[in-house]
């Protein structure tokens, strides 16, 4: 290519080019807000030069491609902080939901209600005949027990919430695999014929990233520009352009809660709730399977406490009608409870259960674990320590006694089955005034001993012991009181919902670090894009003054030949 037509051909490229670029830059612009968008950069290279005389001379540019400008490392910090992000954001929420329940600053909160209802104990025990203070002990115990089940309520209805949000999140996280499993095929498509899919790139960024705030994801591209996203460890949630699925599975031993279910391409749902350790999903179970049951264990652990201690004491005490062996709190429902996991393959179950000893009473939940190897062993373990209890060899059936507990087990457990073993299961949902005590307020034991006159009681000693309850050890192994042992857990609470904000702060605070820089590297600056515009402009307004020029050229030849 040379002479005056190669002066049209060096135009025409340069033309085509420089719109190329401009094109590009204003696509820059048009997207300088849109979330996720790269910045694209147009790549001029030079023709190859055709040998001449006196040199060779060149032929003119073309636009070869249009390249993304991103960070690969800097994508990947940014996907594996969304999958920080989004575990700390919801912990912090829901924690945060979680410590309103246990908030005193309202002054209706639990410690006041039972301060309360020790002090209308300690009016009682000032004037035991009292109908007056009998009236308000009542009312006192009814507004404590309230307090209690509104709590109990509380925690549970939260546990639901959130079983309910998971679920609507696994949903979430399969419609971004199929979205990334369509954009694979699309970008494939594409680049196999030479293009860039660059826009169809970003989307796919910011689906994954989408996806790591849900779940922790591990992924990697092949050969063909397909990305290939596992999750749960190894499991392949998209491999190119087909997707698999997550599912709720419903849990009978945690109350028909979900686990997080893998459905793969082929085979049988799998059960990954253990191996989903970052995003909202392990951020919900969290909360849900751990953080709540546990404050609401020792929820039902202080109102189990309050329960079985103060009717301990009253059954023993008498009425102003002479009555005796009544019970102030309603514990029908309260008791010791075995509960067999649905994993177990044997036939042990509960036996003949009782409590044995209320004062030897440390409200904790016990797992009796068995092993087969030769004779049957077993062993009791404090869950709330992980303390062994006691050990020896399992008959059938065999009574085990510990820690104010008797419980019997019968049948034959295999190999490794479980129980689980509690006095205070659900007792803050049952808790509650017995209808002898409500029919009847003489019938509220404050004296310690009979007879009891038609003047009033013989003495005030029950009361004083009612009252005393107080501030008597009674929980964590006989070290807290009940008000201790409240404040600790309270405390405890507050803690743990102080924690989950600092990480979402300091999550939070990386990822927007993160998103600067990405922005620094790959985001669109509307000054620099300005001045490619006028630089382009004006390259594409000179090589159609090349044409013009080189249009001349030709007129001036054709005229020299006529």
């Amino acid at each position: 290519m040379s002479g005056i037509s190669g002066l049209f051909d060096i135009a025409r490229l340069a033309i085509s080019a420089n719109r190329a670029a401009l094109q590009v830059t204003g696509n820059n612009i048009a997207n300088v807000n849109t979330p996720g968008y790269t910045r694209q950069r147009t790549v001029l290279a030079t023709n190859r030069p055709v040998n001449g005389n006196p040199g060779q001379i060149g032929t003119g540019v073309n636009a070869s491609e249009i390249a993304r400008i991103y960070d690969k490392y800097l994508e990947f910090q940014i996907t594996t902080q969304k999958e920080y992000r989004g575990k700390s954001e919801i912990l912090s929420s829901l924690l945060g939901r979680m410590e309103e329940t246990f908030n005193e600053s309202s002054g209706a909160g639990l410690n006041k209600a039972v301060s309360d209802f020790f002090a209308a104990s300690s009016d009682l025990a000032a004037d035991p005949a009292s109908s007056a203070a009998r009236t308000v002990l009542l009312g006192r115990g009814q507004t404590l027990a309230n307090v209690f089940n509104r709590m109990y309520g509380d925690l549970t209805d939260q546990r639901r919430d959130i079983d309910r949000e998971l679920r609507n999140t696994l949903t979430q996280v399969n419609n971004l695999a199929g979205d990334i499993a369509d954009l694979n095929d699309k970008i494939a498509a594409a680049e196999l014929v030479g293009q860039n899919a660059n826009d169809l790139r970003d989307q796919r960024q910011v689906s994954l990233n989408e996806l790591a705030g849900y779940v922790d994801v591990n992924a990697f591209e092949d050969s063909i520009g397909m990305l290939n996203v596992f999750v749960g460890g190894d499991r392949p949630l998209v491999l190119g352009k087909n997707a698999a699925s997550l599912t709720a599975v419903d849990n009978a031993d945690n109350g028909g809660f979900a686990d997080i279910g893998y459905v793969p391409f082929a085979g049988s749902t799998t059960t990954i709730t253990s191996a989903v350790r970052q995003g909202k999903l392990a951020g919900l179970v969290q909360a849900r399977d751990t953080d709540i049951p546990d404050a609401l264990d020792r929820l039902n652990a202080l109102a189990a406490a309050v329960t079985y201690r103060f009717n301990d004491i009253h059954d023993g005490g008498y009425g102003l009608d002479g009555s005796t062996g009544n019970e102030f709190f309603n514990d029908a429902n309260l008791g010791v409870s075995v509960t067999v996991p649905s994993t177990n393959t044997g036939t042990a179950a509960a036996g003949t259960l009782s409590i044995a000893s209320v004062n030897a009473l440390e409200y904790h939940r016990y797992r009796i674990s068995f092993a087969v190897s030769g004779p049957t062993t077993y062993t009791i373990t404090d869950l709330a320590d992980s303390t062994t209890v006691a050990t020896g060899t399992y008959t059938n059936p065999t009574t085990f006694a510990f820690n104010g507990l008797s419980v019997q087990i019968a049948g034959v457990p295999a190999d490794g089955d479980t129980l689980e073993v509690s006095a205070h299961k659900d007792a803050a949902q049952y808790m509650g005034l017995t209808s002898t005590v409500l029919n009847d307020r003489n019938k509220i034991a404050a004296a310690g001993s009979n007879p009891v006159t038609t003047t009033g009681p013989s003495d005030n000693d029950n009361a004083l012991l009612l009252a005393a309850l107080k501030d008597t050890k009674i929980l964590t192994g006989g070290t807290e009181t009940l008000s201790a042992y409240y404040s600790s857990l309270t405390a405890d609470v507050g803690s743990t919902a102080a924690q989950g904000k600092r990480d979402d702060d300091f999550y939070r605070l990386t990822l927007e670090q993160l998103d600067n820089r990405r922005e620094s590297v790959s985001g669109v600056s509307l000054d620099e894009e300005s001045a490619n515009l006028i630089k382009f402009q004006r390259a594409f307004e000179a090589a159609a003054k090349l044409v013009q020029t080189a249009d001349d050229l030709l007129q001036t030849v054709l005229n020299l030949k006529r």
